[in-house]
């Protein structure tokens, strides 16, 4: 039987406005009472400029780049000949999607044409083939790329 146990570190602070008002904050989580919602992000802090010149914390849980861009993930990773690509479904399933594989020195290794719903389940790339080193892995899609490093590790 095994256990795990996640730890993360936060600190803790506020704001205060002309107007009295105060935002609570604790590093990657964020927790809004006025919207009923907690996000997890990742720690960075935005701050915007009011008309008073002031900054002011939003954390706004219902923001739109917090909801619509897809999260992709490459596990295993190192990858010991054989690593799968997933997608969280933001992504319309017949959606089409370009994936490419660079080594350090720019040289395409893969090129693959995929539907979107083929990320969910995850996608299977092989590895063995490849030298030891790091790669680049460029998802294409909607005009749109994102980008996820992989360690290819051959023992």
């Amino acid at each position: 039987m095994g256990s795990a146990q996640l730890s993360i570190s936060y600190s803790m602070g506020g704001i205060s406005l002309e107007s009295s008002q105060m935002s609570s904050f604790s590093g990657p989580v964020v927790i809004n009472p006025d919207k009923g919602c907690l996000r997890v992000g990742n720690g960075v802090v935005v701050y915007a400029a009011t008309s008073a010149g002031s900054a002011l914390f939003n954390p706004d849980c219902k923001n739109e780049t917090n909801t619509t861009e897809p999260i992709f993930k490459i596990f295993p990773n190192p990858a010991p000949g054989l690593t799968r690509l997933y997608s969280d479904g933001a992504i319309p399933p017949t959606e089409p999607i370009t994936i490419l594989v660079h080594d350090l020195k720019g040289s395409l290794v893969n090129r693959m044409q995929i539907r979107a719903g083929q990320l969910e389940a995850g996608l299977p790339i092989q590895t063995k083939q490849w030298a030891s080193g790091m790669y680049l892995i460029t998802i294409v899609y909607q005009n749109k790329s994102n980008s996820l490093k992989l360690i290819n590790s051959l023992y």
